[in-house]
């Protein structure tokens, strides 16, 4: 994810920053995780140029960085093509390619009544297991890879909370989502969250059965390789659905008006369009727990056609 800052000097580069790293990389035959956070520039005065610079970890390696220097872009932003190293190694780079994806790739998801989390021993140790808490929040799922086999989806923007009795536990971060089966249906949740202020978790029961029913999700995860104390968070979540308050459309003074409601931590963008092909944002609201009022100006003498969406 990255993030537009608020100060840039003039006739200097623009800097935003990158949070959220959340790479699946082939290294030596095996899928390795790659997670970390940084900057990106762009801008100069006489030529274009570009710098990416992450502080990343490679799988359990520790965290090293890795950055492009000030090199010319080739790719025009916001799409970004450039090869971070580090110390400017050549043997050990990543050539990074990307864009920003579509609103219509983003699917927000809202945790159902029956999620859980519970920390404890579990198993055979013995010590004590702690108290069920309920878990609500919101997430997105972001289309990755589909092979004949396995659908691959992008965990983004994992905003839960723990409703702890006395007290409320972010949990933060991100991961992927797997669905699919040769002979069985089974899924794969695999998270990297940090709960309140700890060091985040890798968070993965690798393919269990399951998944028949996505979109719904309905799945146990807790932390890998724990012994005896474990966190245990069981998952029950669905795609978020935007609806209209039953007599809230309506024109007046040359605006378009209604009242939309759906799980309170996401936004709602309006978009215009003339011919139900070309469509543009015109407005962006935050969903709060008692919905949204939305009011959009009504252009004269020309139809116009209007559709919502959400975006974590």
């Amino acid at each position: 994810m990255m993030t537009s800052s608020n100060f840039r000097p003039v006739n200097g580069p623009a800097t935003y920053a990158v949070t959220d790293v959340n790479w699946l990389v082939s290294i030596g035959g095996t899928d390795t995780t790659v997670t970390g956070d940084g900057t990106y520039k762009i801008g100069g005065e006489f030529a274009l140029q570009q710098q990416l610079s992450l502080d990343l970890q490679v799988g359990g390696d520790k965290v090293q960085h890795f950055d492009s220097g000030l090199v010319t872009g080739p790719a025009p932003f916001p799409d970004i093509k450039v090869t971070i190293s580090v110390n400017g190694q050549v043997c050990f780079d990543f050539e990074v390619s990307a864009s920003p994806v579509p609103l219509d790739q983003i699917h927000p998801y809202c945790l159902l009544d029956g999620s859980t989390f519970q920390r404890g021993c579990f198993e055979a140790c013995d010590c004590a297991v702690g108290p069920l808490d309920p878990i609500v929040g919101t997430f997105a799922l972001v289309p990755l890879d589909t092979t004949p086999l396995f659908r691959e989806f992008a965990v983004v923007n994992v905003r839960w909370l723990v409703l702890d009795p006395s007290d409320r536990l972010p949990v933060r971060r991100f991961g992927t989502y797997k669905v699919g089966g040769e002979f069985a249906v089974q899924h794969q949740l695999k998270l990297l969250l940090k709960v309140n202020g700890e060091e985040s978790a890798l968070f993965d029961r690798g393919l269990v059965p399951g998944g028949g029913n996505f979109p719904r999700i309905d799945i146990p995860t807790s932390i890998s390789r724990a012994v005896c104390f474990d966190t245990l968070i069981n998952i029950h979540a669905a795609p978020i659905v935007l609806s209209i308050a039953k007599g809230s459309l309506n024109t007046s003074n040359n605006l378009f008006q209604m009242r939309m409601s759906a799980p309170s931590g996401s936004d709602v963008v309006v978009e215009a369009s003339a011919n139900l092909q070309d469509w543009t944002p015109v407005q962006t609201n935050a969903l709060t727990l008692d919905g949204v009022d939305l009011s959009v100006p009504l252009r004269t003498n020309q139809s116009q056609f209007f559709r919502a969406r959400l975006v974590p």
